[in-house]
């Protein structure tokens, strides 16, 4: 919704700032369109919530491992944008 708000020729520069700083971020988290691109934030939290949840026994150590991964990245982008 906040980029919607900060789009327009009659930007100043604090407003374009912050437009760049959520389309970087946004490009981090959304998977471009097109064949064969690397899987972004929000994709790999969809295959690993998908993996645990179909899971007919504990997740694994490499399961886990990444699920704090991906939580610290979401914690430095969430860092990133305040």
């Amino acid at each position: 919704r906040e980029l919607k708000t900060l789009e327009g020729k009659n930007l100043n520069a604090e407003k374009k700032a912050r437009r760049e700083a959520l389309e970087l971020t946004l490009n981090k988290i959304k998977t471009q369109e097109g064949i064969y691109m690397q899987p972004m934030l929000a994709a790999q939290w969809s295959y690993l919530y998908s993996m645990m949840n179909q899971a007919d026994q504990v997740p694994g150590k490499d399961a886990l491992n990444r699920y704090t991964e991906l939580a610290g990245e979401t914690q430095a982008l969430q860092r990133s944008l305040d």
